[in-house]
């Protein structure tokens, strides 16, 4: 499986989906972490390349995005909008089934 999370600086979750420049791509094997890269997005902007890694059914982000969002979740992507802001939390709470969705943050 692959989580993709959306990030400004590849270390903290982006507040803003459709600006964030990068993508950090986890792979994960039998619930550990085997690999990370970070990508980045080839665009800034609402028309984003998102179906460039179709792998990645997971995205962790907060703020704003609306376009992203549904071009995500009709593709049957699962996003989840978090409160946090580091990375690696983020990552570790979703293996651990910890992760909640927070959906009053979307406009």
């Amino acid at each position: 499986m692959k989580i993709a999370v959306i990030s400004d600086d590849t270390e903290n979750v982006s507040r803003h989906f459709d600006r964030a420049p990068y993508y950090v791509v986890f792979t994960v094997e039998e619930g550990q972490i085997v690999g990370k890269e970070v990508r980045k997005k080839p665009f800034y902007q609402h028309q984003d390349c998102i179906y460039q890694d179709s792998s990645a059914p997971g995205t962790g982000a907060a703020g704003d995005g609306s376009t992203q969002r549904y071009v995500l979740t009709s593709a049957g992507r699962e996003v989840i909008v978090t409160h946090l802001t580091r990375i690696d939390e983020v990552i570790s709470r979703h293996l651990a089934g910890k992760l909640s969705h927070h959906p009053e943050r979307l406009p």
